[in-house]
């Protein structure tokens, strides 16, 4: 069973996170891990809360907004686990010339107009 301490300290940083990452992904996955541990009294990894997320708000897998780097939500993480700035994101698919998998962060999934907006923005060439 969780302490009052251990409560009080995931609720601190879910507050934290909610601020910094706009009340995404850890934010609700830290309040699910609370509320897991205290009706099961069993740990839940913190990857599957991650992955029940993606699912339940309908994005397809992770992108770091730090770097170049994106993850389905079949394979989370397959770097070296879950850093700082990755956040939920929609699989656009493959670069226009082929060379690599894009997410993109938004409220809500693009549309096919927009997301060739974002590749010309990117300066690709699309027909």
């Amino acid at each position: 069973m969780t302490t009052p301490e251990e409560k009080k300290m995931i609720h601190e940083c879910a507050k934290v996170t909610k601020s910094i990452i706009d009340g995404t992904a850890l934010a609700s996955a830290l309040t699910k891990i609370v509320n897991h541990m205290e009706e099961s009294h069993k740990p839940m990894p913190i990857i599957e809360l991650i992955r029940q997320h993606i699912i339940e708000t309908g994005r397809d897998g992770l992108c770091n907004i730090f770097c170049e780097c994106g993850c389905s939500g079949t394979d989370l993480a397959p770097c070296d686990g879950i850093q700082p700035g990755c956040v939920p994101a929609f699989d656009i698919g493959e670069t226009p010339d082929g060379d690599s998998h894009y997410f993109l962060i938004r409220d809500k999934r693009p549309t096919p107009e927009e997301v060739k907006d974002f590749w010309i923005g990117e300066g690709y060439k699309i027909d």
